[in-house]
């Protein structure tokens, strides 16, 4: 491409980021310089446009403009996570990953429209449900059941504990909370108990910063610990299930979901066949249909809310022998989840091929590709 048309193309990308930015636009030809192109100012992305001096892995973005052919986008979604990195370091606080990955599809003039394959338009329409018959509001652990091609799945949500369950507190002290306390552990909080008690443990932490630099996570023992023998049972399970997924997703962290303000972390497990003859399952189950169309990378995107889900697909063959290259990753869910009995037959039938599928809650990374977040920049649209 001539140096010309990519110098045209940067030029581009600077006014349409002034307009969504709403920054001047030579405020917006400094941030695209350094953010997307790791140049120290406009002046010196131009001289090196011109001698093709860009660095290897940013130069190909100054080749995206609105016709950018599939090859060109699928290079900006490969390095979404990247730029999304670059980007948040100009913003304070930062802004959400989803939003900002939205603006750079913007300033590089693609109108992205992100395929959702199965939609669950809103979690109202899923009939969640606790073990003990108790509202949702006072249970740790909810559930609901799904029909997915004719297999049947149960969803289980974990409650868990965040920095945004805590709007007490300002920017600052969350990030402090992020930092010291809850981005240090792989395994999210389980919130057995009311939020209350973790708030009043925070704030008095922060009474007594002056003097107490550290966070003592002795303090959160009282909250951690389960309150009877089922939830030390159903800890080990989801333990071992989180821990797998850390393995197979390392730095890319697994998000959480919004269910009537709280905030779970989610696993969904086949059942055996035999219990959709049971009318109470069949009558409180929400039915999904996936088609090949709907797989991509061995997973399929369901939609919950503003949230989504993923379907992890593991193709069996005739013996129900695995077939894949994820071996460690399905050894490890199975062994995980052996201890339910509850997924020993359930199997998964996409045109004529057999699965065995795991739910579970999306990465960042999956959120950024998939996910398309709706009224936040409809206005620049």
């Amino acid at each position: 491409m001539p140096t010309t048309q990519l110098s045209k193309n940067v030029f581009l990308q600077a006014k349409r980021a002034s307009y969504l930015l709403n920054i001047s636009l030579s405020q917006s030809k400094h941030f695209i310089a350094k953010a997307f192109y790791r140049c120290h100012d406009y002046q010196d992305l131009q001289n090196k446009i011109k001698c093709y001096g860009i660095n290897s892995q940013v130069y190909p973005f100054a080749k995206v403009n609105s016709s950018a052919n599939t090859e060109l986008i699928e290079y900006v979604e490969k390095n979404l996570v990247f730029l999304v990195s670059r980007l948040q370091q100009y913003f304070y606080p930062s802004t959400n990953q989803a939003i900002m990955s939205n603006i750079i599809w913007k300033i590089f003039g693609i109108n992205r429209k992100i395929s959702r394959n199965c939609l669950i338009e809103n979690t109202n329409h899923i009939e969640w449900s606790t073990f003990s018959g108790k509202s949702i509001k006072n249970e740790p652990v909810i559930f609901c059941n799904l029909l997915i091609n004719d297999c049947p799945f149960i969803v289980l949500a974990t409650k868990v504990v965040t920095v945004d369950s805590f709007p007490i507190f300002n920017e600052l002290e969350k990030k402090f909370l992020h930092d010291r306390v809850f981005h240090t552990e792989c395994i999210p909080f389980i919130q057995w108990r009311d939020i209350n008690e973790w708030k009043n443990i925070f704030v008095q932490f922060f009474k007594d910063y002056s003097h107490c630099k550290t966070f003592d996570k002795n303090l959160l023992q009282t909250v951690l610990t389960p309150n009877s023998d089922g939830e030390v049972w159903f800890f080990q399970i989801f333990r071992r299930f989180f821990n797998v997924l850390n393995e197979e997703f390392g730095i890319n962290p697994i998000r959480h979901i919004q269910i009537a303000g709280s905030y779970y972390s989610i696993i969904g497990l086949p059942l055996a066949p035999n219990v959709l003859s049971e009318s109470s399952f069949k009558k409180s189950s929400t039915e999904i249909y996936i088609s090949d169309d709907d797989i991509n990378n061995d997973k399929c995107i369901i939609e919950l809310g503003s949230n989504i889900l993923c379907i992890d697909l593991f193709e069996l063959n005739d013996e129900c022998d695995y077939v894949g290259e994820s071996v460690d990753y399905f050894e490890g869910l199975n062994k995980a989840c052996s201890p339910l009995d509850w997924d020993e037959k359930g199997y998964l039938i996409v045109n004529n091929k057999r699965y065995k599928a795991y739910l579970r809650t999306a990465t960042e990374s999956e959120y950024l590709h998939y996910f398309q977040p709706g009224p936040l920049l409809e206005m620049y649209s």
